[in-house]
Order: C-alpha cells, then sequence, then structure tokens
C-alpha cells in the first residue's frame, strides 16, 4: 500500500524547504512512472482541481461504498479519482493534505476498508477527504494513457490527445511485432529496471510493434541523450525470454512442405499445429480443445537431414524434450497422416531417453482439400506467405485463430474453413455458419466484415506463450 504517498506530501508541506522552493500558485502531484509527451496546460482554478477519472474507483459499487459509509455516507458525489495524476491549488493541497494522511490511516486500520480497497486504499483516503471537504474536481480523461501491448496502443493512442504516458505496463512484443501478454522476446518494462537505468543504446521496437511502443522508446532516448551522467549498466530490451525461433528453418525442404499447416495430430494425448516459420502449438484453446491444465505448449520444429523419398525427418524442441518425428509419405502425393517420434530430455527434462511414440493427423475432407487448392491460384504470393500456415492470432482479442494448410480454420469458438476470395486480395473465413472476409494489413494484422450485417472487427498475430507448467504429453512435466 503507498502509505507513504500522503505522508511523504504531508512532511514537504510541513517543512520551510516547500514555501521556499514551490513559489507557483498550482502544482501537479505525478509519479516518477508520468513520461510527459507535451506540456501540459493548467486548467485547475483555485477550487476547482483536476483529476484523471480511473473506472476502478467506483462509488457507485455497492461493496466499495459500503466501505466508505462510516466516513462519508453520499457515494454519489466521490468523485472517481486519485490523487496522481492531479493539479491543485497550492493553498487548497495545503488544506486537503493532513485529512488526506488521516483518512488513508483510518481506512487502513478498518479491516473491512481494506480488503475492500487493497492497493489503491490511500487513493480513496484521497477523493473520500475532498468529499468531505466538499471539493469536487473536473474529470480530464487524456491527461493521461496507460497503454499496454495488448490495449491503447495503436489507434485509441494516436487518435487522442493524451498528454501523459503512464508507463505503469510494460510493452512486451515478439521481435516480428507480436502484442505478448506476458515477457516479451522484445520488453520495455519498468520492472526490469528496479536496480539499474536503462542503458543508451537500447534496441528499437520491431517495426510492427504498436505505436505506444515506438512512442516509449523514443522517450527513452530522449532523455537518455539529453540528461546529464545517465548512468548505464542495466539490460536493454532483447534477451528477458528466449526468443521462440527456429533458425534457418528451411520451408522448401521436402519436411517442411509436408508438415507446414497441418493438424490437428493427435500425439501423447495432446493436439499439435506445426505452423510457418518452424513454430508449433499443442492445445491452443477453443470451444473444441479446452486449455490443458499444464498450459499451452509451444515451441519450435525444423526439417533434418536424412529419411528418403518416403519419408522424412524433422527436429520438434519445446518443453526441455528434444524429438525426432519420421514422417512417412503417401505414394500417392497426398498429405502425410501419422508420424513416429523418438524423443530425448533436454536441460533436465523428465521424459525418458529414447521413449518412442506415435502419432495420427485428424484428416481434411478431399473435397475441401480441392476447392482450397483452387483458390491458391487466385492469390498472390505475398497473401499466401503472411497466412498460410500462420498463427497464433487473435480476433477481437480471443485467440487461438490458425489459418491450416488445406483450408483448415481453427477459431476460439469453432473451427470452419477458410480461402481466398475471388480477387485474390482477401481471405473468407468461415465458422458457426457465419461468413467473414478478412483483409490483412503489412503488419501482422487483419480487418474483417461480417457479411450477414457488416459489423467490422479486427484481429493481430501474437507471440506465441507457453504455459507455467510444459509438457509434450500428458506425462512428464516441466515447471
Amino acid at each position: 500500500i503507498v502509505l507513504n504517498r500522503p505522508y511523504g506530501v504531508l512532511q514537504f508541506l510541513s517543512s520551510p524547504e516547500w514555501d521556499k522552493r514551490i513559489t507557483e500558485e498550482y502544482v501537479i502531484i505525478a509519479e516518477t512512472d508520468h513520461l510527459y509527451m507535451k506540456t501540459l496546460p493548467n486548467r485547475a482554478t483555485p477550487t476547482i482541481p483536476v483529476a484523471y477519472k480511473f473506472g476502478y474507483m467506483n462509488g457507485a459499487d455497492p461493496k466499495l461504498c459500503a466501505a466508505a459509509k462510516p466516513y462519508w455516507t453520499d457515494c454519489s458525489v466521490v468523485d472517481p479519482i486519485g490523487p496522481s495524476p492531479v493539479i491543485i491549488a497550492n493553498a487548497q493541497l495545503k488544506k486537503l493534505t493532513p485529512h488526506w494522511f488521516a483518512l488513508s490511516m483510518a481506512l487502513k486500520r478498518d479491516p473491512v476498508a481494506n480488503a475492500a480497497y487493497g492497493w489503491v486504499l490511500e487513493m480513496w483516503g484521497y477523493t473520500l477527504a475532498a468529499a468531505r471537504m466538499k471539493i469536487r474536481h473536473s474529470l480530464w480523461s487524456n491527461i493521461q494513457v496507460e497503454p499496454s501491448a495488448m490495449w491503447h496502443c495503436d489507434e485509441a493512442f494516436t487518435k487522442d490527445d493524451f498528454f501523459t504516458f503512464h508507463f505503469t505496463y510494460g510493452l512486451e512484443y515478439s521481435l516480428k511485432g507480436h502484442p505478448s501478454s506476458k515477457v516479451g522476446e522484445w520488453s520495455l518494462n519498468k520492472r526490469n529496471y528496479m536496480n539499474h537505468f536503462p542503458p543508451k543504446d537500447l534496441v528499437p521496437p520491431p517495426k510492427c510493434a504498436g505505436a505506444c511502443a515506438h512512442k516509449l522508446y523514443e522517450l527513452f532516448i530522449d532523455a537518455a541523450t539529453n540528461l546529464p551522467n545517465w548512468p548505464s549498466g542495466g539490460k536493454g530490451t532483447l534477451g528477458w525470454i528466449k526468443p521462440l525461433v527456429a533458425e534457418n528453418f528451411d520451408e522448401t525442404a521436402a519436411a517442411a512442405k509436408a508438415l507446414l499447416g497441418t493438424g490437428p495430430w493427435q500425439w501423447q494425448g495432446r493436439s499439435y499445429f506445426f505452423l510457418a516459420e518452424g513454430l508449433f502449438l499443442a492445445d491452443p484453446p477453443s470451444s473444441s480443445r479446452p486449455l490443458a491444465k499444464s498450459g499451452q505448449v509451444a515451441g519450435t520444429w525444423s526439417p533434418k537431414p536424412g529419411g528418403g523419398r518416403a519419408t522424412v525427418r524433422v527436429t520438434l524442441e519445446g518443453c526441455a524434450e528434444k524429438c525426432t518425428l519420421t514422417i512417412p509419405l503417401p505414394s500417392d502425393g497426398s498429405p502425410p497422416d501419422s508420424f513416429d517420434a523418438e524423443c530425448v530430455p533436454t536441460h533436465g527434462g523428465s521424459t525418458s531417453e529414447g521413449e518412442t511414440s506415435s502419432a495420427t493427423l485428424v484428416p481434411t475432407d478431399a473435397a475441401a482439400r480441392l476447392k482450397f487448392e483452387k483458390g491458391c491460384a487466385l492469390a498472390t504470393a505475398d497473401l499466401r506467405k503472411r497466412v498460410e500456415g500462420t498463427g497464433p492470432w487473435s480476433w477481437d482479442g480471443a485467440q487461438a485463430v490458425l489459418f491450416l494448410a488445406h483450408g483448415k480454420l481453427v477459431t476460439p469458438w469453432a473451427d470452419g474453413e477458410w480461402g481466398y476470395t475471388p480477387d485474390g486480395k482477401s481471405v473468407f473465413a468461415n465458422f458457426v455458419g457465419e461468413e467473414h472476409t478478412l483483409s490483412f494489413g503489412e503488419c501482422l494484422s487483419f480487418g474483417v466484415v461480417r457479411k450477414r450485417d457488416k459489423t467490422r472487427s479486427s484481429g493481430a498475430l501474437h507471440q506465441a506463450e507457453v504455459g507455467p507448467r510444459c509438457s509434450l504429453g500428458e506425462g512428464a512435466v516441466w515447471t
């Protein structure tokens, strides 16, 4: 709990240094992770401070209001704010702060209030103290923005006229610019710099990362370049996790052509998908494949020398195991439908050395495969490379969408079919009786129009993520 904030402000106000150093009529209460993108105008008056509206500071919530009742009875006049960012008259802050501190301490000692307010308790101390003093704030939503890689980073970030970048969430991306809800291969996160300054030579965000990532990088570089005696020694934006990258992946190899975009393969109790650029996923969440207890599995695969005309071989690595897959190629040229695997542990994995197992592929309907192949002749090579065998994509924030070979479509809601539109410039995606047209952009994203009612939505390619408990099968689990 940040009870040191009201106490720190109270100490400063009580010090002779305050009147000596703070001669302005108005002050702004800010935090160390507030970065200014432009000059902040003063919209406060001697009696009406300005503050940012927080959605979770909701006095109408019955539980939150009940906890406030011993201290203030009219929740309808409790502003949905905290003490930062706030622009307030110097004289008004001097009157308010002793009450802010005293009420915060009282809330902390109150078991009901302490449980209800948690880490935002002193924010409630501030807004309740203001309500008791009949101080109402002017709410200014654009005084700050709180983006992450997952929200408020592109259109919302660039469209609105924000003044302050609240660097509260980490900006996490894959090396290609896929947003991640966990630690990214490219990471700019304040928690990375608890003990060291970021270096001056930060690697910039990937081209396709969100606008907020490029802006935050720009602000860091501006500070590191222009502030004197910038300390160094901290880690940069790379190296926080091992990238899921198949080095020197050869998509022209026979094994790559045989496996790329295929799935689901039923292997060791899980459903596997072999995706573009040497990525594999097992058990991506969907309505037909609930997320496994041990979490989603992701790793890399690549063609391996050996085999021959009748078989190809693949190396697969993930979850502290390394496997060699031997895949028989049907003589009629149809896609493979089985493989044998021999796995050994790596980095402390617990699979028995030399363990062998077999897998089978859920087949694609021959007519659907032929329909898809006819459509491929219409599409541009660039579009095909962007789409075929790719994933995991999100669609309106839901994962995982996979565009598999031969027109198989995996979505979070139901499996379906996909292919190319007659003009060869877009993709159709149909599932649960709905038809959609998808237009793919340069930066790992697509726009959607639903045929029935022209409703629009969007999707984006995401960094594949591995669950905290990872296993290639239902047996051994790596943590």
